[in-house]
């Protein structure tokens, strides 16, 4: 059973998709740590927009690992990073999705999934695998240092949390 505390200025509707007012974010919190999740959901970005969902938070942060959902084609930030490592899909400013994604432009819905098994964690996207990786391998550990946000910060070992957050207007529609 998962818990929700829904932070304010957060609404719930009908079809259970979550709109949030510019800048908000909800916190999922489960009710005890797990070692495996899926996390399907679908969102549709605005055009220019950038949000994301968390996962692994530091403990009272929102700093995490990020499944990054941004407008790729009109926003900024897209455009920065290394090797498309602020793209949708990307462990955001880490590690960059596989860029031959089948990425459905800002204003239409895509489908998304978060799966993690122990350290091994998988962004997939409109139902392909477009990034995996291992927490504390070489590969993740090198790629944390080149990171200009998070390279301080211990992703090695947190509780498994998830946060929806958004900066420009975003639709997550959850499918848990």
């Amino acid at each position: 059973m998962i818990h929700y505390r829904i932070n304010p200025g957060m609404r719930k509707i009908m079809n259970l998709s979550l709109i949030q007012p510019e800048g908000m974010g909800a916190i999922l919190l489960l009710p005890v740590p797990l070692k495996t999740l899926i996390f399907l959901f679908s969102l549709k970005i605005s055009v220019g927009g950038n949000s994301g969902i968390k996962y692994f938070l530091l403990p009272n942060t929102s700093l995490g690992c990020e499944y990054q959902v941004i407008d790729d084609n009109k926003h900024p930030d897209a455009k920065l990073g290394i090797n498309g490592n602020r793209k949708t899909g990307a462990l955001y400013d880490v590690m960059p999705p596989d860029l031959n994604k089948h990425y459905k432009p800002a204003g239409e819905w895509n489908t998304a999934r978060i799966v993690v098994k122990d350290n091994h964690a998988e962004h997939w996207l409109n139902g392909i695998k477009i990034l995996d990786y291992e927490r504390g391998s070489e590969a993740f550990k090198q790629a944390l240092q080149k990171a200009n946000s998070i390279q301080q910060k211990d992703l090695q070992n947190q509780l498994l949390r998830l946060y929806c957050y958004r900066h420009t207007a975003t639709k997550f529609r959850t499918e848990i």
